[in-house]
């Protein structure tokens, strides 16, 4: 495979994307953090929003093969958009 501009290009806007949504992730976690004011708290909040996004944006199993109605609850998820747009990106889509 050769490495042409456009590719360079593509890869660079999924890493731009991929920043804004970390950014975005991190100054929530952060405002959650200042409003608890405890680490107790905190972890297994945090844990309880981002594990059910992970899951449901198709990182890790493809919502393809998952029913109808988890299908359309992903669609939902911010990070499903985000890795499919980096998915298509990567193809040349």
């Amino acid at each position: 495979m050769l490495f042409t501009p456009a590719a360079f290009l593509y890869s660079m806007t999924v890493l731009v994307i991929v920043a804004l949504l970390g950014a975005t992730f991190a100054s929530l976690s952060y405002s959650v953090a200042l409003i608890t004011k405890s680490e107790d708290a905190l972890a297994p909040l945090l844990n309880g929003i981002a594990m059910p996004l992970l899951l449901l944006s198709g990182i890790l199993l493809p919502m393809q093969i998952g029913p109808e109605w988890l299908q359309r609850l992903s669609d939902i998820s911010p990070l499903k958009h985000v890795v499919n747009r980096g998915r298509s990106l990567f193809r040349g889509d």
